[in-house]
């Protein structure tokens, strides 16, 4: 890890968060997909659900969240409208 721009000081503090980051992945309960959209600033990471012909919404998390924050959201606009979250 030495040298990567990383927020975490071992692997193992890494891996543990990724464990758990899919522990909670796990639990939203409708349909999504995980894309990756090059932009000029680097790649993002944006979470999908809800139907593909339902009106998009974009929702933005807060400092120091990710798109698992919103999981409530996420399965209740879900219903209607296509969320778009990064």
């Amino acid at each position: 890890m030495k040298g990567d721009c990383t927020p975490f000081r071992t692997d193992k503090h890494r891996d543990r968060f990724i464990t758990y980051y899919k522990s909670i992945e796990d639990e939203i309960k409708v349909d999504n997909e995980v894309v990756y959209l090059e932009t000029s600033f680097g790649t993002t990471y944006i979470r999908m659900s809800g139907p593909m012909n339902g009106k998009p919404v974009v929702l933005l998390h807060g400092d120091s969240e990710n798109s698992l924050s919103m999981i409530p959201q996420i399965e209740e606009l879900s219903k209607k409208i296509q969320g778009v979250c990064n």
